[in-house]
């Protein structure tokens, strides 16, 4: 392979030929240095690395910000005593603590490609969190061993805890579980009277939810908490009435590395305000989701996440040419593991991916185009005339006088007669959401409007969120300059990079570049919103006018655009769900959640309009989204396009949904394959409905906490999905399309589908 294209061959070649092997390893690396990013780079002090090797306190630069990390930290053995990670008996594991850290950004582990200071600081905060994850649970690991004793089911274990929480921070630090367990082993020592005079000090702090106080083993919790100065009481704070982050951070991680960083969540279970405000990007909180699978982690930060051991089990080669010794550590322990097993694991059944129904998807796909319809020319006239004005009278008085009320004179008499009376609501504004529905905030219905967008795109293209995050401002379809509308012949495709690989580069990440074929009439709205973005552009609207993605994100705090990012993309299909009001239940908790739409989910919908356009009711809506293309095309695009895992799924839900309609060519096979498979003599299939009906008087019944279940599933679903799904992973049954090319009536050919259950 040609490293590098040397000028001169000829000179190269004499230079090195005779010589001994470090003169010829002396020349080569003479000749290539101006080629080869960090050949000279000392692994021990990287430009990150503040503070000198043998320090115990290092000084980091993650990102832009400056990071103190204490290595004089204490863990628990697995007999319950206390070590120090700074004794002589362990600094084979201190040094390999630090060195984990180092090879992040070896080069010699980085093929000498040069890496950006983001992607450097990300590898260096996931180590963090898996060394704070081995300090935290030093006893279960055995940490005072060095990993002498560790196997295969060590790691599924710790990989199981890391990935089975709604993200990577959570399994680590799991915050919720620490402080139950904190409270339990403290609470004993402070008697009745002593926990009542703290309650009362309490109560007069904060006035407390008469549900609480019936709660005589809540209270005893709350009055520990008060007695350890465990409550923020300070008014305006997003935590006023909960747990303190600080008193988290040094009740619960003051022996881990980097546990004084993390933005720690608040423990519902000791949040004394009544009806909180969970979450004030949103009317409701999220249905429970794996939101793994909602921004696009699963295989590649899996992944990522394995190989960080890899680098662990690879440091010995390092620290041996730096003098350090180090633990040992077998890399097969770690190269045998892939997700798919993981996930296999019943702990990860918790956070799978709710599926929505075709059906609640084509309700809302007719709500957001409808919307677009109705209102986008509205709100983009009278958002850019309102933001050119403003930014001329803002220099003359203030932004914040702008915004409280100068803003008024130019709105127009078109967004008026739609409702809008304020460019946005604070956050403490009472029935904000329902006023909302109501037309009054401009830029939430901006952010309707683009969770609209999102919802169509999302729907009918199957890509990751990622990937839509990431459209061009100006070129998203192709041709880009050509109006759709203008254009019924021409057919357009949407531009993307694929999220699915990439390489990197001079420390950037290039992707490949895909387009794939988009509905005309999709096509003509993208074509807007380009058009849109040209013009905010063109009026120096945009904040960093480099920086601009399709979705740009618009401020109400510098009325200006910006570009979009994840967050913003998802905050778009809230506003989305809280405007059109998809279904809300009450959890087992008395919690009222909403069902919001998340990209992943629509991902699922693309290959459910697949496995269910045959045999389906709705088969001929579903039908018209999949007739830009060949039918058996579509299946391979499918496969290629979704994961194992999501695949999997839909293909589960498709064969219980098959098993009711008998619409899938021989899974009557099914019944004798589940009773082969686990040994069982019969098997019979009920739904909710049909036992409520053999039961007089309504004994039971869904109860409101379950008004989400469709009444239609059957008892056990979720056991009978987990099954099927596993059976696919395994290859002992597959659903599979067959094609054949019938003529019709009036002599056209078509080409038909029928499902079938194949089975080994």
């Amino acid at each position: 392979m040609k490293l590098v294209d040397v000028e001169n061959k000829s000179e190269y070649h004499r230079l090195v030929v005779g010589l001994s092997p470090l003169e010829s390893f002396l020349q080569s690396k003479e000749l290539v240095d101006k080629y080869v990013e960090g050949y000279d780079s000392d692994i021990l002090a990287p430009k990150w690395l503040l503070s000198n090797y043998p320090d115990t306190v290092w000084n980091i630069k993650l990102d832009s910000a400056a990071v103190k990390i204490d290595f004089d930290v204490m863990f628990v053995n697995s007999k319950e005593g206390v070590e120090k990670l700074l004794s002589p008996a362990h600094h084979k594991l201190l040094n390999t603590f630090k060195c984990w850290l180092l090879i992040q950004s070896s080069s010699l582990h980085s093929g000498f490609q040069k890496l950006s200071q983001a992607t450097i600081s990300k590898k260096i905060r996931n180590t963090l969190y898996l060394i704070d994850y081995l300090l935290l649970n030093s006893d279960k690991f055995h940490l005072e061993k060095h990993f002498s004793n560790w196997n295969s089911d060590y790691v599924y274990s710790m990989l199981a805890d890391l990935f089975d929480k709604d993200k990577i921070t959570v399994g680590v630090y799991d915050t919720e579980e620490r402080l139950a367990s904190y409270i339990e082993q403290n609470i004993s020592s402070y008697s009745a009277k002593e926990l009542d005079k703290q309650i009362n000090k309490l109560s007069k702090k904060i006035p407390i939810d008469g549900s609480v106080l019936d709660n005589k083993n809540q209270i005893r919790k709350l009055a520990f908490l008060m007695s350890q100065g465990a409550f923020d009481f300070k008014k305006g704070s997003h935590r006023y009435g909960n747990i303190s982050a600080s008193f988290l951070r040094k009740k619960l991680y003051s022996n881990t590395l980097y546990g004084h960083r993390v933005q720690l969540p608040m423990p519902q279970a000791y949040q004394i305000i009544a009806n909180p405000a969970y979450n004030q990007t949103s009317e409701f909180k999220q249905h429970p989701l794996n939101k793994r699978a909602e921004i696009g982690i699963s295989h590649a930060y899996f992944s990522a996440i394995r190989q960080n051991f890899f680098l662990l089990s690879d440091i010995a080669h390092v620290a041996e040419h730096s003098g350090l010794e180090v633990v040992e550590i077998n890399s097969r322990l770690f190269g045998e593991i892939n997700l798919e097993a993981l996930m296999a694991k019943p702990a990860k059944r918790a956070g799978r991916t709710l599926t929505i129904g075709a059906g609640e998807v084509l309700i809302q796909m007719r709500n957001a185009f409808e919307f677009i319809y109705d209102n986008r020319e509205i709100l983009f006239d009278s958002i850019t005339k309102m933001l050119e004005a403003g930014s001329k009278e803002i220099e003359e008085t203030s932004l914040l006088e702008f915004i409280n009320f100068g803003y008024k004179k130019y709105l127009t008499p078109e967004i008026i007669e739609l409702g809008v009376e304020v460019i946005g609501y604070v956050s403490t504004e009472k029935d904000r959401y329902q006023k909302r529905r109501e037309n009054k905030d401009l830029f939430f219905l901006f952010n309707v409007l683009q969770g609209s967008l999102q919802i169509v795109i999302g729907a009918t293209m199957a890509r990751r969120m990622g990937e839509l995050v990431d459209l061009d401002p100006l070129s998203a379809i192709s041709p880009s300059d050509v109006d759709p509308d203008e254009s019924n012949d021409q057919e357009f495709s949407l531009i993307f990079d694929n999220r699915k690989s990439g390489v990197a580069y001079g420390g950037e990440i290039l992707r490949e570049e895909l387009s794939r074929p988009i509905l005309n009439s999709l096509a003509s709205l993208i074509y807007k919103w380009q058009t849109f973005n040209a013009k905010i552009k063109e009026l120096g609207l945009v904040e960093h006018l480099d920086n601009m993605g399709l979705f740009n994100s618009l401020s109400s705090h510098t009325l200006t655009f910006k570009e979009g990012n994840s967050e913003s993309f998802v905050d778009n299909l809230d506003a989305f769900c809280d405007y059109f009001q998809t279904s809300t239940y009450v959890d087992e908790d008395g919690i009222t959640r909403r069902l919001y739409i998340r990209q992943h989910q629509l991902r699922r919908f693309f290959a459910m309009t697949f496995y269910w356009s045959y045999g389906y009711e709705a088969g001929e809506t579903l039908r018209y989204f999949l007739a830009h293309t060949d039918i058996s095309h579509l299946e391979r695009y499918i496969k290629e396009e979704m994961t194992g895992e999501e695949l999997r799924g839909v293909q589960a839900e498709r064969l219980i949904d098959g098993i009711k309609n008998d619409d899938i060519s021989k899974i009557g096979e099914l019944e004798i394959i589940l009773k082969n498979r686990f040994g069982i003599n019969s098997l019979e299939y009920r739904t909710y409905e049909e036992i409520c009906e053999d039961v007089e008087d309504e004994i039971i019944s869904l109860s409101p906490a379950h008004k989400h279940v469709l009444p239609q599933r059957y008892s056990g679903y979720e056991a009978l999905l987990v099954s099927l799904e596993q059976m696919l992973a395994d290859g002992v049954i597959d659903l599979k399309a067959d094609y054949a090319v019938v003529t019709n009536a009036n002599g056209s050919k078509a080409e038909v589908m029928d499902l079938v259950l194949k089975y080994e």
